[in-house]
């Protein structure tokens, strides 16, 4: 099946952003929990590409 393309089986979606994405935003969330929770968080701002 062609990873760039959104199926639909049971009610659920697949495709590669529906799998690829989670780990990275997961992390992201991880390390900015850590620097707020150690005082150390200063404004930033994340950027993802979708597409």
């Amino acid at each position: 099946a062609d990873p760039y393309t959104v199926h639909e089986m049971d009610d659920q979606w697949y495709g590669r952003g529906a799998c690829d994405m989670k780990a990275g935003v997961v992390a992201i969330i991880a390390a900015a929990r850590a620097v707020r929770g150690l005082g150390l968080a200063k404004p930033f701002a994340v950027h993802t590409v979708i597409g």
